[in-house]
């Protein structure tokens, strides 16, 4: 198989998971190879883009950071763990595409909360954006009301345009954005999960 195919997974402070994989901090796995860890994070991380992922340093106790498989998100419901950590949080590129994913993850009873990821940021960066895909559902039924609020921007622009807007996260500034993530990773769940 294609290494692409496989989401990618990279350990942060979990010295039984890296035992199992010989140390490695960043490895690419099996859906299936995934499930058979018998732990459970407090935290799982799912990063739209590797370079994101990568970038992250230092260890997060009890957080696992996955990545990849942005277009397959069956496949992270598919992984047991993921369902039983106590915080899931999402981030990705900021575009329609994104936010349907969020909302999938979501119906497939995966809690996720997302970060960065409003009109108010997508407004703070837009200079950044580049064209993107246009609407292909008519609606997306699990956002928070920030999300669905960004969802009606990006549709809204891309009736006008003629074209879609992408704000990838690997654009917003890194000194920025780690913050935000970090912070994140160590908050753990809120207690609404909504906003």
């Amino acid at each position: 198989r294609d290494l692409h195919s496989f989401p990618t997974r990279r350990s942060s402070d979990l010295p039984d998971l890296r035992a199992q994989v010989g140390g490695m901090r960043h490895f690419a796995a099996s859906v299936e190879d995934l499930s058979t860890w018998q732990n459970t994070p407090r935290t799982a991380v799912i990063l739209e883009n590797k370079e994101t992922a990568y970038a992250i340093t230092g260890d997060h106790a009890g957080v696992v950071v996955l990545h990849g498989h942005g277009f397959s998100v069956v496949n992270y419901g598919r992984i047991t763990w993921i369902r039983r950590a106590q915080d899931v949080i999402y981030w990705g590129d900021l575009d329609l595409p994104g936010l349907q994913f969020v909302s999938d993850l979501r119906g497939l009873g995966i809690p996720a909360r997302t970060i960065l990821t409003d009109v108010a940021v997508l407004n703070r960066y837009r200079h950044l954006a580049i064209p993107g895909a246009r609407p292909q559902r008519v609606a997306v039924p699990h956002l928070t009301r920030s999300e669905q609020e960004l969802y009606t921007s990006l549709s809204d622009y891309a009736a006008a345009a003629g074209t879609g807007l992408l704000l990838e996260q690997e654009r917003i500034p890194w000194p920025m954005a780690y913050p935000v993530l970090t912070h994140a990773m160590e908050q753990g769940s809120p207690e609404d999960g909504k906003d």
